[in-house]
């Protein structure tokens, strides 16, 4: 018994030269491995008002059944919504944020971020690569040990106060240092613990003395009240530090990176961004303050969905449009497809000019 199959642009070019040498339907469904009887309701179904059967009118027909019959089941994510869903993802917008993001804007959808899911791993796999994980296993990583400060005397997490602990105002800061290319310029992170505003600097030394000075600079018109960092000797001459920001800093214990969690989250979004060994040397200052702005901008769920730039600045900023903007991004976006595909099957496509359809070309 033959395995069934659906006929593809090869079987019909091989329909329609075996209808012209005058090949019964017997032989074609023979040489092409399907039943007669598919042949025949491919001939029936697909074949010109008035005139033979051609290949190309043919795989019109079939490509926009296969549509119909994919939109024939109605999907809780299309539309409108499914362009809105869309334009989030490519800002890098977890389904978590998305669904969290409408309810607090009280829009006209409401979805749950397992549904947004569901849509990318059965609608649309392409924007898998937008996740933050694309969906890959966790791998295990070597362990490579690096030069600290465990040696000198430093004032540890234990002495911070406790509203920097509790998180109970602003003005309280971690810094990380996100490197590249082994040997080339790097990236100063920091982070409010309470707003959670993000500030980036590409540092061209590691040397204590300059990211220091960059760190002072960098939080020159912001509020400061102590900052905490990790161990290493890039964040050594603290004294220097605690003058130039008239704040106390803190150390975290050995290895105990859950003690910095919002910083360690932050360098982990901007991996989106600028993944491991980027050389920060062709990385310019306006792709930094893009990225800072997108990280900025973008809703979290420990802050109920708003920004850290809302809770910084305390006031509203509306991210979702009106369905009539994504009714418009829609009907671009199925045009554009029509376009693509009219190139791909028969080499150019049709544009209605003034009542009249011209052939233009890709």
């Amino acid at each position: 018994m033959r395995k069934y199959r659906r006929l593809t642009r090869k079987d019909r070019i091989a329909i329609e030269k075996g209808l012209e040498q005058g090949k019964s339907q017997t032989q074609m469904a023979e040489e092409l491995g399907v039943h007669k009887s598919s042949i025949s309701r491919e001939i029936k179904r697909n074949k010109a008002l008035h005139g033979p059967y051609r290949w190309r009118g043919a795989q019109a027909k079939a490509n926009c059944m296969k549509r119909e019959n994919l939109t024939r089941h109605k999907r809780k994510i299309e539309g409108p919504l499914e362009e809105l869903v869309m334009a989030f993802l490519k800002k890098r917008l977890s389904p978590v944020q998305i669904s969290g993001r409408l309810k607090l804007e009280s829009a006209k959808w409401s979805i749950s971020h397992e549904t947004i899911y569901n849509w990318i791993y059965k609608v649309a796999p392409a924007f898998k690569s937008c996740l933050r994980w694309k969906s890959r296993r966790r791998q295990r990583r070597g362990v490579r040990r690096r030069r600290g400060l465990h040696k000198y005397p430093r004032r540890l997490i234990d002495q911070r106060p406790e509203a920097a602990n509790q998180r109970l105002e602003p003005g309280h800061w971690e810094r990380d240092l996100l490197e590249g290319q082994r040997g080339g310029p790097a990236l100063l992170v920091l982070q409010d613990r309470f707003t959670r505003i993000v500030i980036i600097k590409k540092v061209n030394s590691k040397h204590c003395d300059h990211i220091n000075q960059v760190t002072a600079e960098a939080l020159r018109s912001h509020l400061v009240l102590s900052m905490t960092n990790d161990n290493g000797i890039e964040f050594g001459h603290y004294e220097q530090l605690e003058k130039l920001l008239k704040a106390r800093v803190f150390y975290c214990h050995a290895y105990t990176s859950w003690e910095r969690g919002s910083i360690e989250n932050a360098n982990g979004l901007l991996r989106q961004y600028f993944p491991k060994r980027t050389d920060f040397k062709k990385v310019d200052e306006q792709t930094l303050k893009r990225a800072q702005d997108e990280l900025n901008h973008r809703p979290k769920k420990i802050l109920g969905f708003r920004s850290p730039t809302e809770v910084h600045e305390g006031k509203k900023i509306r991210m979702i449009r009106s369905e009539k903007y994504y009714q418009s991004q829609l009907h671009q976006r199925e045009q554009r497809e029509f376009e693509e595909e009219m190139i791909r099957e028969i080499g150019y496509y049709l544009k209605l000019t003034k009542d009249v359809y011209v052939a233009l070309d890709p």
